[in-house]
């Protein structure tokens, strides 16, 4: 539990740091050019890991036949989608209508490969609860990738391959210190029994995650081909700085629930409170810094990102409510995984899909801009939420009764913490440093009273079992 948590903070403080220097040295259509590519990357990407790290954790029994197949299938798989992405980057190129984020995609196709490569012993890590090594291991390739190779070379002026070289350097850190420590099987071989097994189960995962994909990945693609490349850096530099503190703190509590849930995936009761238990430390770590960063944007996007970002401030609270939202919605997923409930995973996606597609096309004809393209994705994700709320919620065994009651008090922490901000900046106008942070502090102090209430009493029991049972973590 420490070291995933003291992992959070160390990675946040190096994120803080290289987002400040790199968005005052770097131009908004350098960050759009990789964004445009990224989205390319994460679509072979799915296909890339074909679902296998979920199968390894997920299965009830592993053992040496079972990890020496699924390494060798991500070795075959990653070099069969590298290839697609070097053979698909000019269709990217063609769809947001800019030349060079086919030469970036190209590159980045190397990142994809060390990334396949690294799904089995990351998914080992993951089952085995060996949380230390992989903080480590994230720090470490964090630092040589981005402080130590993409700084220095944005400095000296390499622009947007600055961004490619760092995130190439920190997949292959991240490869060499999964391996070594993973205690991967001395052998190379391919058994067609277990080949079958986590194909089966990883097939219709990639599916769904597909589908995932492509909902959270329509609305980059719909800016980068109607906005431009300038436009979406300031989208996606909006995105990221909710993600910046949101997504570490999801990762670190769903790297624990995904196999504590497995473990106990046929203990109904069981399983139900422990994924209540995950409910409320999620939607803590969620919705509590999404209000912050929702509120505080005009101030916080200046100080941080430097002049010249205003319109992502404009797009930071739609897309931040739109990232929460998917990642409360992501819990679920994660339990419905873990019960093997993927074809109905599926089912949901394509609703959610084809809400979003419709979105955009009415977006489009009516006259698009930032500000609707994050509404169309804010739609999309209160129509999963809502799907999985009425057909995944029940069949968890969960109470949605009980889940109300975890994410109003997590609701009622949000709007303490989001009172002195909305006040001090939205109301006040007020956009220094020192505001903002005294304004913060208040907020986190008044949700500090909120959640000693009787109102967040379920939070604070919650905690203190997931606490209990993330000790060793």
């Amino acid at each position: 539990m420490g070291w995933t948590w003291g992992g959070l903070v160390i990675g946040l403080a190096m994120q803080l740091v290289y987002t400040a220097v790199m968005s005052r040295t770097v131009d908004p259509r350098a960050f759009g050019l990789v964004a445009a590519a990224l989205v390319g990357l994460r679509f072979v990407t799915y296909l890339g890991n074909f679902g296998i790290g979920s199968a390894v954790v997920q299965r009830p029994e592993l053992d040496d036949d079972d990890v020496s197949t699924a390494l060798a299938l991500s070795v075959a798989i990653g070099i069969v989608v590298a290839i697609t992405a070097l053979v698909a980057s000019p269709v990217l190129a063609a769809i947001v209508r800019e030349p060079e984020a086919a030469a970036v995609m190209r590159w980045l196709a190397l990142g994809l490969f060390l990334s396949a490569i690294t799904t089995v012993p990351e998914a080992l890590l993951r089952r085995t609860l060996r949380f230390k090594a992989m903080t480590i291991v994230q720090l470490i390739g964090f630092a040589i990738g981005y402080l130590m190779v993409g700084i220095p070379l944005a400095v000296r002026g390499w622009g947007v391959w600055s961004l490619v070289a760092a995130s190439i350097v920190q997949s292959a850190v991240l490869l060499t210190g999964y391996a070594a420590t993973a205690r991967l099987p001395h052998r190379f071989a391919v058994s067609r029994p277990a080949a079958r097994a986590l194909l089966g189960f990883g097939g219709t995962v990639t599916a769904t995650g597909f589908l995932e994909f492509l909902t959270s990945s329509l609305d980059t693609l719909a800016v980068g081909r109607w906005i431009g490349s300038a436009g979406l850096g300031q989208y996606s530099r909006g995105t990221y700085l909710v993600a910046l503190p949101v997504e570490r703190a999801t990762t670190a509590t769903t790297r624990v629930l995904m196999p504590a849930l497995s473990a106990v995936q046929r203990q109904r009761a069981r399983f139900a409170a422990a994924f209540l238990h995950g409910a409320s430390l999620t939607a803590v770590v969620i919705v509590v810094p999404v209000a912050l960063a929702a509120s505080a944007a005009p101030a916080l996007v200046p100080i941080l990102l430097g002049p010249g970002w205003r319109p992502a401030a404009l797009v930071l609270p739609i897309v931040g409510i739109a990232y929460g939202i998917g990642l409360l919605t992501h819990l679920a997923a994660v339990a419905a995984e873990a019960q093997g409930m993927v074809r109905l995973k599926l089912g949901i996606q394509v609703i959610t899909l084809a809400a979003l597609v419709a979105a955009i096309g009415i977006t489009v004809g009516t006259g698009p801009s930032l500000t609707r393209f994050a509404l169309c994705w804010l739609g999309a994700e209160m129509v999963r939420f809502l799907l999985f709320w009425v057909l995944v919620v029940p069949r968890l065994g969960v109470h949605r009764i009980d889940l109300a009651r975890r994410y109003a008090s997590a609701i009622l922490l949000a709007l303490g913490a989001a009172a002195p901000v909305v006040a001090t900046v939205r109301l006040g106008g007020a956009e220094g440093i020192i505001a903002l942070g005294l304004s913060s502090l208040g907020g986190l102090a008044l949700a500090a009273a909120v959640g000693a209430s009787p109102a967040a009493r379920v939070l604070r029991q919650d905690l203190a079992a997931v606490r209990s049972r993330l000790r060793s973590a």
